[in-house]
């Protein structure tokens, strides 16, 4: 876990700038963006999942870095679209989250598979 956490830390401090200027982005939209979010980081379940209000768990034994700041960035943007998406069927929520991922983050991440 440690290891995974320092290379999650390293990934995120090469991107900061683009990552902050996706989040200027969605204020700008007028989503709310919470002060702090938690992120578990586990050897356990699926890729990546969440919980509202501000919980985000990544499971390290699958891919590497990059792999889990993709997830995390989708997983955070599920928090950030939560009461716009609650009401949706599951495949329409990932298709909305998946168009903002690809608009917000597609050049860090050109090989994203959309989830549907």
């Amino acid at each position: 876990i440690e290891n995974a956490a320092k290379e999650l830390n390293q990934f995120w401090n090469n991107n900061k700038k683009q990552i902050q200027t996706a989040l200027d982005v969605l204020r700008n939209e007028g989503k709310i963006i919470s002060a702090v979010y938690k992120c578990n980081l586990t050897f356990y379940g699926s890729y990546g999942y969440y919980y509202t209000p501000d919980t985000i768990f990544l499971n390290v034994s699958k891919g590497n870095s990059k792999f889990w700041s993709e997830t995390f960035l989708h997983e955070f943007l599920h928090l950030v679209l939560y009461d716009e998406t609650l009401n949706l069927p599951y495949s329409e929520s990932e298709i909305i989250v998946d168009k903002i991922f690809m608009r917000l983050f597609g050049n860090l991440f050109p090989n994203y598979q959309k989830q549907f």
